[in-house]
């Protein structure tokens, strides 16, 4: 009988202890992904009686985001313009943001008559494989079924883009059961600012600057290797689950990516400078009404091409890597956009807060 006894307790602590750490585990995981409803410190009826504007300060608040800068604009005019732990005028690597103004100068190269959205690549790319059957408009819309075979080139030592591009040609193969169908893959816009290059015979870099940082007197856009040396260098942070807490970024490792990345997410922006960069691509001033049809007509709602995902009403743009987030919603013309980017990521969380961001999206529009 006393052994029963000390038997069943050692059960019972033995399910006391797993039980414990099950819990323990779920309040873990809550804490890092649970979002803020609506009644956690207001009811759901104080709630209904903000104002739109409130609803969507709200919303943003409770984003879950460490440290941000927002930036609304509604009918034309800055409807919110604030910051958390940086400032307004903080510039963020928007990564793959940047895919959207890359493809506008190729629209542009095309609309001057440099080139043709039906060239094929091979033009440009000789001795790629498939170079004869890709053409500009299936890189842009990302359709290109181009695959690369093991390339390491991101971790490698940058000496320049043609060395990069170089090594992307010989390491590069059409399947050609994916050509003309939908592939998210960064190397698509890395070629395209290689076009740029022998198109303008520039560098990337130069012609970035030459059509938008000059004409529209940025003041908070630069690239990510120069932007490392202003005194107002924002670092990006990852947050380590091992250790938690977040950590920032090697600046020297992230250089070297961002180099890698030329076209593809190698831009710094603060939030002002990547709405008047995107209302001055989706006005008449650097894209007339054709080549704007041509750049992002799409066969299905929230179909890829131009850099946005693109809905019929409205597009967005999302952008993630070394430490930073950048969200973009916009209207098709520029007179509603949202704006919303972060120093501080954390792996797993990107597609949470995009769709936060599309409430925000649909909160702000209403």
């Amino acid at each position: 009988m006393k052994r029963k006894s000390v038997l069943i307790i050692v059960v019972s602590l033995l399910v006391a202890t797993i039980l414990g750490i099950g819990f323990y585990v779920e309040q873990s995981f809550k804490s890092e992904t649970q979002v803020p409803t609506q009644s956690d410190s207001k009811s759901r009826k104080e709630y209904k009686s903000l104002t739109p504007k409130q609803k969507v300060e709200y919303k943003i608040k409770h984003l879950g985001l460490k440290n941000y800068s927002v930036l609304i604009i509604k009918n034309n005019k800055i409807w919110i313009s604030d910051s958390k732990g940086n400032e307004d005028t903080s510039e963020y690597l928007i990564n793959s943001v940047q895919k959207l103004m890359t493809a506008a100068l190729i629209a542009k190269e095309a609309q001057n008559g440099k080139l043709q959205l039906s060239d094929k690549i091979g033009k440009w790319y000789p001795k790629m494989i498939g170079g004869n059957q890709v053409t500009v408009r299936n890189l842009i819309s990302m359709t290109s079924g181009l695959a690369t075979f093991e390339n390491n080139i991101l971790t490698e030592p940058y000496s320049s883009d043609q060395s990069d591009l170089n090594k992307h040609v010989s390491n590069t193969y059409l399947i050609n059961t994916s050509l003309n169908k939908w592939h998210y893959n960064s190397l698509n816009y890395i070629y395209l600012s290689g076009i740029l290059e022998k198109v303008e015979n520039s560098s990337y870099e130069k012609i970035f600057r030459k059509y938008y940082i000059q004409p529209l007197k940025l003041k908070h856009t630069n690239f990510y290797w120069d932007e490392i040396e202003s005194k107002d260098f924002l670092l990006g942070n990852e947050y380590s689950r091992m250790n938690r807490k977040f950590a920032p970024v090697n600046v020297k490792k992230a250089s070297v990516a961002a180099h890698h990345m030329m076209g593809a997410g190698s831009v710094t922006m603060s939030n002002l400078d990547l709405a008047t960069t995107l209302r001055y691509i989706l006005s008449k001033r650097m894209l007339n009404e054709r080549s704007k049809v041509d750049l992002y007509k799409v066969t299905k709602k929230g179909g890829y091409n131009g850099g946005f995902y693109n809905y019929g009403t409205y597009k967005s743009a999302n952008g993630t890597g070394l430490g930073y987030y950048t969200f973009l919603r916009t209207d098709n013309t520029g007179k509603n956009i949202v704006i919303i980017q972060s120093n501080y990521t954390k792996r797993g969380k990107f597609r949470h807060y995009k769709r936060q961001i599309d409430k925000i999206w649909k909160e702000t529009n209403k």
